[in-house]
């Protein structure tokens, strides 16, 4: 009875409602908002330099990612490729050597 009271009420229930709760998101949506509000400053050219600086972001992230990616399909093909070589002239071989 202990257990399921102080270890499964007290300490999982209770504690992860309230952490993950409407209660934590409503006082961290306060605090980041005053953080925000606090870095705008109304002049264009901020506005613009962060949009510059998040295209940037965005874009090389695409980058690195379609780079993981085309490497990948690249080194699949090349193993495909090495594969049907070795079966190739493997039949064209006597006895299969």
């Amino acid at each position: 009875m202990n257990f399921g009271y102080s270890i499964s009420f007290q300490l999982i229930d209770k504690g992860s409602i309230e952490f993950f709760g409407a209660t934590s998101a409503g006082l961290n949506f306060s605090r980041y908002s005053n953080i925000f509000s606090s870095i705008q400053t109304g002049f264009v050219f901020d506005y613009s330099f962060a949009m510059i600086l998040g295209s940037f972001i965005l874009i090389s992230c695409l980058v690195q990612y379609f780079f993981v990616v085309s490497m990948i399909t690249v080194s699949f093909v090349m193993l495909l490729l090495g594969y049907f070589l070795i079966v190739s002239f493997s039949k064209d071989t006597p006895n299969g050597i």
